[in-house]
This record gives structure tokens, C-alpha cells and sequence, in this order.
């Protein structure tokens, strides 16, 4: 009698599908090759032994490449392992190699910024306490000095600048020009060897200053590492100090003119598009090509004229040899914004000698930073730990506040807590100072 094939039930199925995924490849192409003879050999159907030779082929394709993507895995990994295991080899300061590292080390290998910059740490942890006076005394030493020469370089250079708005290069106004005035402030030749750094010029006005100013020298027996760095920051401040508040001043001009000409102004919207586009006329203009004074409709009629007279002045002290100004030129060449600005200044002073019924306000700012007094800022690093305390282990980690914006004054302050002291830094921001300081208006004879 023949019996009808029913096929196989879902634990008879679940069976074959195993057998099937463990087959070794040559046996599996074998019995999986028809159809037939598979549904023969496990009593199923050929419904059933499609369905299966299907799923079976994806799994075991999948498996084959997770087999692949494994062993390249591992592979990576050894030799991960084989390069750090020889880079181990190598630390001569470890105390026993190859073991596992404890929370501190841990912590301190992926988050050194958290122990650098925010963890609050006594001075105690850092120094230790038979270098704690020799310390204190050599880092206050260094900041009255630092702070006395820096005082004297902004009081030459600002002074220089007055005399002389049209010799302003990069070269002087950069970190080394200003190291080389850090040589005349403090008795030494200078020996800058730069073309582009007026040399012969900077040494005359010097020797005429000191005429008049005798205590224009100070000494100073610190590392110069300390003064290379204040002139890195002084150096950024005041080229961010000329170009940045460009801008400003222009349209501060743009609006004195106005007021001079109109009995009163327009509102603030209207003032703001009007000053915006003169300034960007101001900005795009050339010897060769002068653009052509176009308003938007939104300005009324009464007020072109007006305009046209102030474009006429302030396109007036533009030098010749001023181009395009963008945010790239201005910050490249920062000094030759000054005869525009000593031009903003002289009118200023014009208007405000003389007596008016009606006063308009004028706007009183310096060419650069004002000198001050304030304490500068001193960093502790391992290359001047030795010279600060003869101490030659482990080097002293203090906060680094170097703000590439105007971080050029910077005050130290020091305090005492029964057995533990600690170094504390108040960063002053010169340009922001400056601004609030000479933004404000008034009606005085302002000067440079």
C-alpha cells in the first residue's frame, strides 16, 4: 500500500533546518542540489524542502560573513594590542608594566581637562611646602616686573602711534616687534633684524621720548619666556582693538555728520540702513572706483541730500592707499586703520573747540589699548618651575587663561587659608574695558 506524504511537522522541520545550517559545505551542496531527493531523505515535501534549502542558504551566508568580519576583528585587535604592549615596553617611568591602571590614572588619561581646568586644587597639592615661599616671592618679582615693562611699551607704542599714524606695519604691532620694544624699555639694543620692522624709526623717537620721560626704562631680571607670552596677547589685542571697532567708528562718524546737517535725526531704523550702506560704500571703494551713492526707496526724499554730503566727507579721509577693506585686510594689516582714525579724532576736536547753540553728540575712543597699571598675568609652566623655586620634579599645572581676543592684562591674586594657599587669576579684558570706557559720549575736546 503507498502512503500519502504529508510532509513533516514543525519539530520535524525545525530538525532538518539545524542539520542544514551544520552541514559542511560540500555536503550541503550535495543534498541540497535537488530538491527531490532532499524532501525524500527527511520525509517532508518539496514545498517544505524549498522553504527550507531557502532560509537555510541566508543564514548560512549570513554566518559565513560574521565568521569573516570576525576573524578581521580579531586581527585588528591583536595588533592593536601588540602596538600598545610595545609602546608599554618603552615607558621607562612605569612602576610595573602590563597592569591595570587605577581610577586616578584613568581619569586623568581621558579627561585631563577636568583636573586642569575645573577641579579645584590647593597649592599644596601642586608645590611642595619648603618651595612655597621661594615660589610666591619669585612669581610676584616676575609680575611687578612684567607688569612695569608692559606699562612702558604701551605708553611708547601709543605715543609712537601719534607721531607717526602712517608707520604702522604689522611687523611692529606683532609678537616679535613688540618683544623688540621690550629691549629699548629695558636698556638693551635693539636687535630686531625684520625689514619690515622700522628699525631706525623706532630708535629715534625712542631716544627723543626718553629725553622728557627718564624713568621710561625699567628693569627687569625674569625669564623672558613671561614677556614673549605678554606680548603674544598684547600683540592680539590690539590688532583686534583697531579692526573689530572699525566698523564702529565709521558709522559713529556717519551719524556726527548727520546730526551736523539735520535739525533731527530719523528714526532708528532709517538711521541704521543709511550709516550700514555708507559704510559698506566706504568699505568697497578704490582711488579707481568709487561707487556710485545709491538709497534704497525706504529712505525719504528730504534726506538725500544730506546723505550726499556726509558720503562726501567720509569718503574724504579714506587714504589713497587704503583698498578694500575686509575682515581678512583689516586683521592682516591692523595699522592702516590709523590715519582714519587720528582723521575721526582731529574732527572731533575741531568740532568741540568751538561753541554751538545746539550740541551734537561726538564720540570719544583711543587708536589703542590705554596704558594701565593693572597686574599682568604670569603662567606657571614646567619650563619656569625650575627657575621659580630650583625645583625639578613634577611640574606645576596652573590654570592657562590665553584669550586669543584681548587677554593682554591680567590680574594675580593671592590668598590665605590657615595651612593651604592658593594662586588665583582674574582675567581682565583690555578691549572690552577700552569700550565701555571710551564709548561714552561726550562734548568735551576729546583727544587721541
Amino acid at each position: 500500500m503507498n502512503h500519502v506524504n504529508v510532509g513533516g511537522s514543525k519539530s520535524r522541520l525545525d530538525e532538518v533546518y539545524t542539520t542544514l545550517l551544520n552541514m559542511i559545505p560540500q555536503h550541503y551542496e550535495q543534498m541540497t542540489q535537488d530538491l527531490g531527493v532532499l524532501a525524500a531523505h527527511y520525509a517532508i515535501t518539496q514545498e517544505q524542502a524549498f522553504i527550507l534549502k531557502l532560509e537555510a542558504d541566508k543564514k548560512r551566508h549570513f554566518l559565513n560573513q560574521a565568521i569573516v568580519n570576525n576573524n578581521n576583528v580579531a586581527a585588528v585587535e591583536r595588533a592593536r594590542g601588540n602596538e600598545d604592549r610595545r609602546r608599554a615596553a618603552q615607558n621607562t617611568q612605569a612602576v610595573t608594566r602590563a597592569r591595570r591602571m587605577n581610577k586616578q590614572q584613568y581619569f586623568n588619561n581621558i579627561l585631563p581637562q577636568h583636573q586642569q581646568y575645573t577641579m579645584k586644587r590647593s597649592f599644596n597639592a601642586y608645590v611642595k611646602k619648603q618651595y612655597n615661599n621661594t615660589l610666591f616671592h619669585n612669581v610676584n618679582t616676575a609680575v611687578r616686573q612684567v607688569t612695569a615693562v608692559a606699562y612702558r611699551v604701551q605708553l611708547f607704542l601709543l605715543d609712537f602711534t601719534l607721531h607717526h599714524p602712517d608707520n604702522i606695519p604689522p611687523a611692529l604691532i606683532s609678537q616679535n616687534g613688540l618683544f623688540s620694544i621690550t629691549q629699548l624699555v629695558r636698556g638693551r639694543t635693539l636687535t630686531s633684524t625684520n625689514r619690515a620692522f622700522p628699525k631706525d624709526v623706532i630708535v629715534r623717537h625712542w631716544n627723543t621720548m626718553t629725553e622728557t620721560q627718564r624713568n621710561l626704562t625699567a628693569a627687569y631680571t625674569t625669564n623672558t619666556k613671561i614677556l614673549s607670552d605678554y606680548c603674544q596677547r598684547q600683540s592680539s589685542c590690539i590688532s583686534m582693538h583697531l579692526y573689530i571697532n572699525f566698523p564702529k567708528r565709521i558709522i559713529q562718524f556717519c551719524r556726527f555728520k548727520l546730526a551736523l546737517l539735520l535739525e533731527e535725526l530719523p528714526n532708528a531704523s532709517i538711521m541704521r540702513t543709511v550709516t550700514e550702506r555708507l559704510y559698506d560704500m566706504f568699505a568697497s571703494s578704490t582711488p579707481a572706483n568709487r561707487p556710485r551713492l545709491e538709497l534704497p526707496p525706504t529712505i525719504p526724499d528730504h534726506l538725500h541730500h544730506a546723505i550726499s554730503q556726509v558720503w562726501t566727507d567720509v569718503i574724504a579721509i579714506k587714504p589713497v592707499t587704503l583698498g578694500i577693506l575686509t575682515t581678512q585686510q583689516m586683521s592682516a594689516t591692523p595699522g592702516s586703520l590709523v590715519p582714519v582714525y587720528m582723521a575721526i579724532l582731529q574732527a572731533y576736536d575741531h568740532y568741540n573747540t568751538q561753541e554751538h547753540e545746539r550740541p551734537v553728540k561726538t564720540y570719544c575712543f583711543s587708536i589703542l589699548p590705554q596704558p594701565s597699571t593693572q597686574r599682568r598675568f604670569v603662567a606657571l609652566v614646567p619650563e619656569n618651575v625650575k627657575a621659580m623655586t630650583g625645583y625639578q620634579g613634577a611640574p606645576v599645572h596652573v590654570q592657562d587663561h590665553d584669550d586669543e581676543r584681548s587677554n593682554d592684562r591680567t590680574t594675580m591674586s593671592e590668598q590665605t587659608n590657615d595651612d593651604e594657599r592658593t594662586i588665583g587669576y582674574d582675567i581682565d579684558d583690555d578691549h572690552n574695558d577700552d569700550e565701555d570706557a571710551n564709548d561714552d559720549s561726550t562734548t568735551a575736546p576729546s583727544s587721541p
